[in-house]
């Protein structure tokens, strides 16, 4: 498929911005890797990507490169055996292997060296290089599925980027993911991000700050949570549930908003799960019949 491209060369740029243009991203892309003709051109004009999701797991990362509705999900790991195409990254050249998938979604897998973790990060960064060498990527997302996060975890990520669009910390086979104090501390003064989605439970801590740059926030895990998380310039909803260590205090949301100190603030969702709660303590002297919360 990604053949033709080659027969590009002999274009002058802008015409060659034109027609990649209107080419498939991963055809692009591959081709970026079979010809240094091409990819010197390429370099010229790059080509926008939506966002580039870095998946963190206790063993490995992964990856997820989006262009509108086409994704390609990229792995490395060690084959069974050194079969697939040749490939070149940064110069070096990789065994590449493609697999069957939809038009719109794909996934491609890279050899590593051998099956450490260390090797996984170093085919992942050779990847990250070539595609910011192409790629005007708009943004960055974090997803985190480890059994025990900690933000030093996350140091070969963070070196592209210490602000994401979106960062979630939610495992399927667990209802909370554990985090200690200090490692929550450490997330949240550490990076930040349009969009939070944090499933965290974290005792015997409160972090008493706004979620800088935050958009939207949402959390099924709040014991960690107080007002002041919510009090950011920029946020937009707030969708939570659970108990807070302390009552949020909506009073002094609505006194924000009013005050034009959160301009920007849509709706705000709150759920208590445990039905023997004064709703009188939790809503004290809020009108809920016509305001911003749902």
């Amino acid at each position: 498929m990604a053949k033709p491209l080659f027969d590009l060369m002999k274009l002058p740029t802008l015409a060659l911005k034109s027609v990649v243009r209107l080419s498939e991203p991963q055809e692009i892309i591959e081709t970026s890797m079979s010809s240094d003709t091409f990819l010197e051109e390429l370099k010229k004009i790059k080509i926008p990507a939506d966002y580039l999701t870095f998946i963190r797991e206790d063993s490995r990362i992964s990856l997820v490169l989006g262009f509108n509705d086409i994704a390609i999900n990229i792995h490395c790991f060690r084959f069974p055996s050194e079969t697939g195409k040749l490939k070149k990254l940064n110069g070096e050249y990789v065994f590449w292997r493609k697999h069957p998938g939809t038009r719109r979604r794909v996934t491609w897998n890279f050899q590593t060296k051998d099956s450490s973790i260390a090797s996984n990060f170093e085919m992942i960064d050779a990847v990250v290089t070539h595609f910011l060498t192409i790629l005007r990527i708009k943004k960055f997302n974090l997803s985190c599925l480890m059994s025990l996060p900690k933000f030093s975890d996350l140091s070969m990520i963070l070196k592209y980027s210490k602000h994401f669009g979106n960062v979630e910390y939610q495992r399927r086979d667990i209802r909370k993911t554990p985090m200690s104090p200090e490692e929550l501390r450490r997330l949240l003064d550490g990076i930040t991000a349009e969009t939070w989605d944090l499933n965290i439970r974290c005792d015997d801590f409160e972090y008493e700050k706004p979620l800088m740059k935050c958009k939207r926030f949402h959390s099924t895990s709040i014991g960690w949570v107080t007002t002041e998380c919510i009090l950011g310039a920029d946020i937009v909803s707030v969708k939570i549930s659970g108990r807070p260590r302390r009552f949020i205090d909506f009073n002094k949301i609505i006194q924000y908003w009013v005050d034009g100190k959160i301009p920007n603030l849509e709706w705000v969702q709150y759920t208590q799960p445990e039905m023997r709660v004064d709703q009188g303590q939790v809503l004290r002297g809020v009108n809920t019949i016509e305001t911003i919360f749902v």
